[in-house]
């Protein structure tokens, strides 16, 4: 254990996602799920990604970790499992987007709790046309366009010179969760970490 409490070994997937949110990058595979996450790629991005196996873990049996120290790397690495989480979830509306033959919608939305605004981003590969959110609040629905500009996004490199953001604010009460999904097709966008 004395490697996972070394600052540089904690949290080391979220670290990578420090300046650009996950949920701006082209593609996101799951390692388990590697063949169906090749489909995706290839199918949404145009690729003609081969399968291959490398670096493979050869078959054993699964090894036992104690419960002392799984809880201890859990507590260490709370971000991690949570960018896992929402990456496994969002692979899963990815396939699903795919399986329906319906559009996939990159986007993440935060809130900024000292001014009570929620912002963020939502767009489509190759598609400029500006995606509308509906985004459940107190039990009402906020519907939003993302079009509006977006620094990060647009060094980036994404469509309409990065105007694909979004902002509106909160009511000085919130009671539950909020909740964000794009209008047109249904698929859950989720709030960053």
């Amino acid at each position: 254990l004395d490697f996972a409490r070394k600052n540089r070994n904690i949290n080391v997937m979220s670290k990578y996602f420090i300046h650009t949110p996950w949920q701006a990058y082209g593609f996101i595979g799951v390692a388990e799920h590697y063949e169906e996450s090749l489909t995706i790629l290839n199918t949404s991005l145009g690729f003609n990604v081969a399968k291959i196996k490398l670096n493979a873990a050869p078959n054993r049996t699964q090894l036992h970790i104690p419960d002392n120290v799984y809880n201890e790397l859990l507590e260490l690495n709370q971000l991690d499992f949570a960018l896992y989480e929402q990456v496994l979830q969002n692979f899963n509306w990815r396939k699903e987007m795919l399986n329906k033959n319906k559009q996939y919608v990159f986007g993440t939305w935060n809130i900024n709790k000292r001014n009570c605004l929620v912002s963020g981003f939502a767009y489509a590969h190759n598609d400029p046309r500006p995606i509308e959110l509906e985004f459940i609040v107190n039990g009402q629905k906020e519907v939003v366009v993302a079009e509006k500009y977006n620094k990060t996004m647009e060094r980036f490199g994404v469509q309409n010179q990065g105007n694909v953001g979004f902002s509106f604010r909160l009511p000085e009460s919130i009671e539950g969760p909020i909740s964000c999904s794009v209008v047109k097709t249904g698929q859950h966008i989720y709030q960053g970490i």
